[in-house]
């Protein structure tokens, strides 16, 4: 394998420009095949950069994508590559990093952390559920043909990293696998599958069994598979993947049926066995039409009011508000896409989205063709009933909440509500719907009943009790799967409640009378009962978001497009929230008040994913539309000096973040005086600045104003005041008096324990803190006791390999040998 480098460089500073050249030189030197790719049209961003650059490596099969402030390891490529070279499906491999001076400071452990959340929690937590997850634009490396398969960088998008990654994952429920090494009439079976996917747009055809299996167990157990396998292979690997949750029907290709009957007849999966290409297609296609219309194994998005469920509460265990974000965040997504403007290039794009995904389907194609010309708002709930790309893209968008296909379908959202509202029932009805449901989805319901459910996606029913249960009896159970009837009351008549409607005039198809409830529609859970007939009835009744369970969601009052942003932020769904607020921007005129809030938000989310300088960027916009607006004096504009001055800490340059710090100050000494609480964050500020610097007098100057402030303010269970003793401690550790290093660490401690429980992290911090002191005193016994005491904390609330878990481990290591 040969290594290309490209450096390609947007730059306009000469400067840097030099430097680049310089670097490129010397590996150039060093026989490294390296160069430099300057665009002539610098346009399109990062995206087309990357395009551009593309185009001069025609042949690469492995593109590797660093930052210019990347340090990548020597083994990098041998850690990443053969990942790609091994398994033929994988399209990226994103690897993790961090800081080179996370133990630094306080500031950068913290900033370390952020980090390893987002790679351990949301990167990898997602992968190990086969969830959708987003390359981070870096420090990782792409398979070159899923690049090209997927339609290329798109410099058109707002975020290109999260939209090639969103291309590359697949964008529909159900799936045609074939399991095939047998030869044969090659040009028939090409044909056969070009007609198989007329019902089915997603084949993968596999020849390796393993490959095969593990692609199967990879997919998402909300995923559905429609197994295809000759008889020979068949009767020694269906064992294999019969139980997969994923696995819904297999079809078994055979010269002599009768041959096979008796095992394929052990496995109720299998439905049918077929001698002929012909029969196999029409076979597929009649099945997959029943089990769209029936819709019993169609996955289904429910989101559970928990009342017990804490996401987040004040730091003290005086105070505590439970509040389950999780389900305010489905709910008021859907009331965001219904709210917030469309614009018709979004629809042209939606469009444009779907002719990238389907290119290789001529039927999808043509479907495509006939929405692009004539869909129209009156035809919404047609195309919603109908078996077409939007219905069926939609829906896992919906499920695995997909924010770059949501809000460019908002125009559909907002079509159906407006249908919705205009035929909407007048009358209360009973009506039902029937699913398979898995044990444990099932348990969750029973464990569940009396609780408000929000069900996210567009909610069919029927009318009709005796079709809903038919749809059951005609359909195959998985294991470990329920046959479940839903039976829903809902009244009209209710204030708050999403509309519903009978829409069986309106729909595509005919044979059900479609009684349709808006995606975010809430439910009380009534009972739940087995019925006589081997099902499950769960009964459900429509209710309002004026519930008392939901008062402290606040759902009912007046939606608001920032507070829906920040809910995404409080999540930290970062990557979403990117695009939310590119969005909102979108709708909002240049002197909109709250455009500035959309700027510091996209500052704060760049920060938290380490994209520092387009962080300053979007800081420095909001920092010139809140000095037209506000006055010199007002708190919006020092929340944005902070964190610009945060930037410019971060990228070490001190004397910038000192200034910026510095006026925070002065609006706020000219606003409240002396001894105003707020002033003691600044001095707290100011501090460390000078901290970084070694300017450890001035630095202990200001966190002494600091914690002359806290201690007039004080009042029990004062953390701030905790944090501020420590600040003083370290100071005189850097200055060696060690004495009074130990009595403010010491004092902080006291506090802490006072107000926080016994195992939390800043104990353990603290603790550490201490030790380092008695370390640097050379008393190593008592070094040795505070140490093993932060290792007992870190091992209660950290995983066993935590940095944090290992390092304390070999500083225990190291102070023992000193004793």
């Amino acid at each position: 394998m040969r290594l290309f480098v490209q450096v390609l460089d947007d730059s306009t500073d000469e400067r840097a420009i030099a430097l680049v050249d310089q670097c490129v030189d010397k590996w150039s030197r060093k026989s490294i095949q390296i160069d430099t790719i300057r665009r002539p049209i610098r346009e399109g961003f990062k995206a087309d950069s990357m395009q551009h650059g593309m185009t001069f490596m025609p042949n690469a099969a492995y593109i590797a994508i660093f930052d210019a402030d990347f340090l990548p390891t020597a083994d990098f490529l041998l850690q990443t590559v053969p990942t790609l070279i091994q398994d033929p499906l994988v399209a990226f491999v994103q690897a993790r990093w961090t800081f080179t001076n996370a133990k630094e400071s306080f500031l950068t452990r913290m900033q370390e952390i952020w980090l390893n959340f987002h790679h351990k929690c949301e990167q990898e937590g997602s992968y190990r559920v086969s969830v959708f997850f987003g390359f981070n634009g870096t420090g990782g490396v792409w398979r070159t043909s899923a690049i090209e398969q997927c339609g290329g960088w798109q410099c058109d998008t707002l975020v290109e990293d999260m939209d090639l990654s969103f291309r590359a994952h697949l964008n529909e429920t159900y799936f045609l696998i074939w399991l095939d090494n047998a030869t044969g009439n090659i040009q028939k079976k090409q044909l056969t599958q070009v007609e198989l996917r007329s019902s089915i747009h997603y084949l993968k055809i596999f020849s390796d069994e393993e490959l095969c299996e593990n692609y199967i167990q990879s997919l998402s157990n909300d995923d559905r598979v429609i197994f295809i396998i000759n008889a020979q292979l068949g009767k020694k690997f269906i064992p294999r993947i019969h139980q997969l949750s994923q696995i819904t029907s297999i079809y078994v290709f055979c010269v002599d049926k009768s041959k096979h009957e008796a095992w394929a007849n052990q496995y109720n999966k299998i439905k049918c066995l077929v001698s002929q290409y012909d029969e196999l297609v029409s076979q597929i296609g009649y099945d997959q039409k029943r089990r769209i219309t029936a819709k019993t194994d169609e996955p289904i998005s429910i989101s559970i009011l928990d009342e017990n469920r804490t996401n987040t509460s004040s730091t003290t265990q005086e105070y505590s508000t439970t509040i389950d974000y999780d389900f305010a965040y489905s709910f008021s997504l859907v009331n965001c896409l219904v709210k917030m403007k469309s614009f018709y290039s979004e629809k042209r794009q939606f469009i444009k989205l779907c002719e990238n995904i389907y290119q290789e389907n001529p039927n999808e194609l043509l479907i495509l063709e006939e929405f692009t010309k004539e869909y129209s708002s009156l035809k919404a709930l047609s195309w919603l009933t109908r078996d077409s790309f939007i219905h069926r893209l939609i829906n896992k968008a919906i499920r695995i909440k997909n924010f770059h296909i949501l809000f460019l379908s908002r125009f559909y959202f907002q079509d159906i509500y407006q249908q919705l509202e205009k035929n909407k029932c007048l009358k209360a009805i009973r009506v039902y719907r029937s699913y398979h449901l898995s044990t444990n989805q099932l348990d969750l319901l029973k464990n569940s009943i009396e609780k408000i459910i929000s069900i996210n996606s567009f909610f069919l029913t029927n009318l009709n009790r005796r079709q809903s249960i038919s749809y059951l009896k005609e359909s195959i159970l998985n294991d470990d799967h329920h046959s479940i009837l839903f039976e829903i009351d809902a009244d009209p008549r209710l204030n708050g409640i999403q509309s519903f409607a009978n829409i069986t005039s309106l729909s595509y198809s005919m044979g059900e009378q479609i009684v349709l409830f808006m995606s975010g529609s809430l439910f009380r859970i009534i009972n739940i009962q087995h019925d006589n007939n081997s099902f499950v009835i769960i009964q459900l009744k429509l209710c309002s978001q004026n519930e008392q369970d939901l008062n402290i969601l606040k759902l009912s009052e007046q939606f608001d497009f920032i507070s829906f942003g920040q809910l995404i932020i409080d999540r930290k769904l970062f990557d979403q929230a990117q695009i939310y607020y590119n969005y909102l921007i979108a709708q909002m005129s240049d002197d909109d008040v709250d455009m500035s809030i959309c700027y510091d938000a996209l500052g704060y989310i760049l920060s938290e994913k380490h994209q520092y300088n387009s962080s300053l960027k979007w800081y420095e916009k909001s920092l010139v539309i809140k000095k037209k607006l506000f006055v010199p004096y007002d708190s919006r504009i020092i929340s944005t000096y902070n964190s610009i001055a945060s930037l410019h800490l971060t990228n070490n340059d001190y004397n910038r973040a000192l200034t910026f710090y510095e006026k925070a100050f002065k609006i706020l000494q000219q606003k409240y005086g002396d001894d105003h609480i707020r002033l003691a964050e600044c001095y707290n500020n100011m501090a460390m600045v000078h901290k970084h610097q070694e300017q450890y007098r001035e630095a202990l100057n200001l966190y002494n104003q600091a914690s002359s402030i806290y201690q007039k303010h004080t009042i029990d269970n004062n953390i701030n005041l905790a944090l501020s003793y420590n600040n003083v401690g370290l100071v005189y550790r850097h200055l060696t008096e060690y004495d009074l290093a130990l009595e403010y660490c010491d004092r902080s401690l006291k506090t802490y324990e006072s107000i926080l429980p016994l195992k939390h992290s800043l104990i353990a911090m603290t603790l550490e803190n201490i030790a380092n002191i008695y370390y640097d005193k050379e008393d190593f016994n008592q070094a040795l006791k505070y140490y093993e005491k932060a290792a007992k904390i870190y091992r209660h609330i950290l995983p066993s390999t935590h940095p944090d878990v290992l390092q304390i481990r070999l500083i225990i290591k190291k102070t023992e040998a000193k004793i």
